[in-house]
């Protein structure tokens, strides 16, 4: 026999996988389907043991019909594989609703349960029947609104994870391209500082060289000129450097 809660972690791991589109070959020839996990069955009374309503392993969903010969105003449902009534757990109690005695002497059943486990029964003709679960479980209207309230929850907690990215991103952004301007601002004027430096000095040489080659022409190599009298000359000869 296999460890009940490792057939349950094999089980779930393997929904999963085939869930999530799992390619793996150990999976691929795996049929999953869902099943009653223990069997239902109605207390008969009287010593007799109870009625098998839905086998186990039964997939699901299914619909089931009985008939129940001397039904009793309050009918107990259980689930498990004792023959022995009180060995197995008590689901919750079908009860007659309106005045029909103590039983009934023939009564069409019908039982379905749904993908999720929901158990569900109703009485044929015109007789109503109260479904009464056993204390700890949850009535149908009870799990919508569980499941009703959890997706709630979870549309608040994607829009609220979204609203909390965006917040993120735009203060990324704020603190970001400031910097990020502040770092080229400071590169550019770096860049053109060395840039007018450079140009600057070329400027300086090329009019060095341009002087020198003026006075050569003009004046004969013995004749020495004053850095006064150069400049005056300079003057005369560039006067749109003057200016600047």
């Amino acid at each position: 026999s296999i460890n009940s809660d490792e057939a349950v972690v094999v089980g779930a791991s393997i929904a999963a996988a085939i869930l999530s589109g799992e390619k793996s070959p150990e999976i691929q020839d795996i049929l999953w389907l869902d099943v009653v996990p223990r069997s239902i069955a109605l207390d008969c009374g009287e010593d007799a043991a109870p009625r098998i309503l839905i086998s186990r392993n039964s997939t699901v969903p299914i619909k089931v019909k009985h008939r129940v010969r001397n039904f009793r105003e309050t009918q107990l449902l259980y689930e498990g594989e004792s023959a022995i009534v009180s060995d197995n757990v008590l689901l919750g109690r079908l009860k007659i609703e309106g005045d029909f005695g103590e039983e009934l002497e023939d009564v069409g059943l019908l039982f379905s349960t749904d993908t999720n486990g929901i158990l569900q029964a109703v009485v044929e003709g015109n007789i109503e029947l109260k479904a009464t679960l056993d204390k700890g479980r949850l009535e149908r209207f009870e799990i919508d609104r569980i499941v009703y309230e959890h997706k709630k929850i979870l549309l608040e907690t994607e829009k609220g994870e979204e609203e909390v990215k965006e917040q993120k991103i735009e203060k990324e952004q704020i603190a970001v391209l400031p910097l990020s301007s502040s770092v080229e601002s400071d590169e550019l004027a770096g860049t053109w500082d060395r840039f007018s430096e450079w140009l600057h000095c070329i400027c300086i040489v090329t009019f060095d060289l341009e002087l020198g080659q003026a006075m050569e022409l003009i004046y004969p190599k013995h004749v020495s000129l004053t850095e006064q009298e150069k400049m005056n000359i300079c003057y005369l000869a560039f006067p749109d450097s003057n200016s600047g």
